[in-house]
């Protein structure tokens, strides 16, 4: 992240907020260092380890022994607990849930006997799909499913069982068991410090995840589980509900500022959502753009263009032109029918892909 950029953070520490980063930085896997605008720094290089991490803390390297979600939640917990009357920002940012799935010790047995139900989108043969989905699904995203799959590639994946009690679906739950310890823990410190009515609690993740949806167990593709994330809002002045409009990730800088009375800058990207979080109507948005750029860990998934609207959804690939997607979100929620080839979807396919086209424009992406 070039530091010349005037985050969020910056904003509000100007703005005279304490302000803390604890956790996963996931920018540079080289540099650990303390990034401008924050007071506190706790961090790792990369994606870190889950047990007994070095971790920079306002710029000195620490060896720690333990688990890294319950070192990063005690270091949220002990900053919290020397807040004063002046307002804060913290940023807990965990490790967890990442690959390779590490519950914490105590939770190392935790479920046994846990069944996950399958998802209806497990069914799916990948017949009206591009080809390299059905290579990804068959044979994986690394270099070797190029040589390992068949030539040519058969024109469906033939079904499997629903593996109810597989290894490492139950891993990710038993790692997600800290999380929820974590959150736990900032709340009750959060209330015991009476800082509850004054203070918001936001809770989302980076990205999506598949957990057999579509057959598979990772994420980068535009389905809905991989470009969705949780995004819940807490604060006495919220009432509990549920809100379906779209929100965006780049949403949150905005929004954050907003709820502190701080002046959005001109030039932020997204739209704040606090007049939404407090009953008015959302922001207007009919459509958002999703883009994912190939990684060399797995080069079976290709450059990745999407734009999706209340209803409906086109994914288009630029290295494979000839191959696109379009869904019914409505009337298939799951994604299992490609309507892209259909005669009678012929006009929806060029409309969304024309919206598709602005928004590459209008962001000035490389297209």
């Amino acid at each position: 992240l070039d530091e010349q950029i005037d985050t969020y953070p910056r904003i509000l520490q100007r703005a005279g907020y304490d302000t803390a980063f604890i956790g996963k930085w996931h920018m540079d896997s080289r540099n650990d260092m303390p990034r401008p605008g924050f007071d506190r720094w706790v961090s790792f290089r990369g994606q870190g380890v889950y047990q007994d991490p070095m971790l920079n803390v306002d710029g000195k390297t620490v060896a720690r022994t333990g688990y890294i979600t319950d070192l990063l939640t005690q270091y949220a917990v002990d900053w919290l607990n020397q807040r004063t009357a002046k307002p804060f920002l913290l940023i807990l940012s965990h490790k967890a849930v990442h690959e390779p799935y590490t519950p914490a010790p105590r939770h190392a047995a935790a479920m046994v006997d846990a069944s996950f139900p399958e998802p209806p989108s497990f069914e799916d043969t990948f017949g009206d799909k591009p080809a390299w989905q059905r290579r990804y699904v068959a044979c994986g995203g690394q270099s070797d499913a190029f040589t390992r799959c068949p030539d040519p590639l058969p024109a469906t994946v033939a079904p499997w069982p629903w593996p109810a009690h597989e290894h490492w679906r139950l891993e990710y739950m038993r790692t997600l068991l800290s999380l929820d310890d974590s959150v736990g823990s900032v709340v009750s410190t959060l209330a015991a410090r009476g800082l509850s009515g004054t203070t918001y609690v936001v809770f989302l993740s980076d990205n999506g995840i598949f957990l057999g949806e579509h057959r598979l167990g990772d994420k980068r593709l535009a389905y809905e589980e991989s470009m969705r994330v949780p995004l819940l809002f807490g604060g006495a002045d919220l009432a509990a509900r549920r809100v379906s409009a779209m929100a965006l990730n780049l949403d949150l800088a905005p929004t954050l500022v907003d709820l502190a009375g701080v002046a959005v800058p001109p030039n932020m990207q997204g739209r704040s959502l606090a007049g939404l979080l407090r009953g008015a109507p959302p922001p207007p948005r009919d459509a958002f753009l999703y883009e994912y750029d190939t990684e060399r860990p797995f080069p079976v998934v290709p450059d990745i263009f999407a734009v999706r609207t209340p209803g409906r959804k086109y994914v288009a690939y630029p290295g494979e032109p000839s191959e696109d997607e379009l869904y019914d979100l409505v009337a298939d929620p799951g994604e299992m029918v490609n309507l892209a080839g259909r005669p009678e979807w012929a006009v929806a396919r060029a409309d969304m892909r024309a919206r598709l086209q602005r928004l590459l424009t209008e962001t000035g992406a490389t297209h």
